[in-house]
């Protein structure tokens, strides 16, 4: 919404409707995943660059020097050779550059303590459903739709883009605290039954098509 407002289209033209659940992941059982320890943090998606990486290797790096069980999991196809070379020989860093079976995808998300998108650009993005279908805090920045999506303090915490730092300090946060972690991933799957079913989206998606026909037709006028 805020890019479509930074081009001067008028408000009243803009709906956006947010991404459905993803909770038939949980239907499979344990996929052939293996390495995956600790207070594990998840990146799940393609690699690209708007996705902020690098920020996020940097701020594996400074979780664990608070948290010393800390692994960082980056799943996803896409480009990698730039983040290979930042890792370097970590072992705290699990990375599976490839496609991601759904079977798989099943149990990234079981296995993870928290998930991350620690994203410079963006719109919306589907993972953040498939971390509340698990019941796992969300910890993103603060672009696209996120914060309509993560509740700060409630769901998870949204942080500035581009900030290490405020990354891995909500991260620690996370990951130091089982209570609030627990409660955080309670909060998120309650979240997500109750506003982002299939069922509502469709709803919503008809009533905008309806409306801009209506629009169309003459029969409402804009404000």
């Amino acid at each position: 919404k805020r890019y479509l407002l930074g081009r001067n289209i008028p408000n009243h033209k803009i709906e956006v409707i947010p991404h459905g659940e993803f909770s038939f992941f949980a239907q499979y059982s344990k996929g052939s995943v293996r390495g995956i320890k600790g207070n594990n943090i998840l990146f799940f998606g393609r690699i690209t660059r708007y996705k902020g990486i690098d920020y996020l290797i940097e701020a594996g790096k400074l979780v664990k020097e608070r948290i010393p069980d800390a692994t960082v999991t980056i799943a996803g196809a896409g480009g990698f050779t730039r983040y290979k070379r930042m890792i370097g020989s970590d072992s705290s860093f699990t990375v599976l550059n490839r496609f991601i079976a759904d079977e798989e995808v099943a149990e990234l998300f079981q296995k993870a303590s928290v998930v991350v998108l620690p994203y410079v650009d963006g719109s919306q993005s589907g993972v953040i459903s498939i971390a509340y279908a698990f019941k796992k805090p969300v910890v993103a920045t603060n672009v696209g739709n996120f914060s309509e999506m993560v509740e700060n303090g409630k769901t998870g915490f949204v942080v500035p883009p581009k900030d290490s730092e405020a990354l891995a300090a909500a991260l620690v946060e996370v990951l130091s605290n089982g209570d609030l972690r627990r409660a955080m991933g309670e909060n998120g799957h309650k979240f997500m039954e109750e506003a982002f079913t299939w069922d509502k989206i469709a709803d919503r998606t008809l009533a905008t098509y309806r409306q801009a026909l209506e629009y169309r037709k003459g029969e409402l006028n804009y404000p």
